[in-house]
């Protein structure tokens, strides 16, 4: 993975530990201060956002363009 910048990337990172603990992504790229985009080892892509209210939103990448 990557080291996390801002707190909010911070934030995000744990969360992935939390929903992915046996290593289920094969990339996390970070592209905003506040959102990454993950790859799954199926190949399948999603963006993960960290909001103002600490929650977090995943949606594919189909969903989020």
């Amino acid at each position: 993975m990557y080291q996390a910048g801002t707190p909010e990337l911070r934030r995000i990172m744990r969360w992935l530990d939390a929903e992915y603990p046996d290593g289920n992504l094969r990339s996390v790229e970070p592209i905003t201060k506040n959102a990454v985009r993950i790859v799954y080892h199926s190949g399948d892509c999603a963006i993960v956002v960290c909001r103002q209210d600490g929650t977090m939103d995943l949606r594919s990448i189909d969903e989020a363009c």
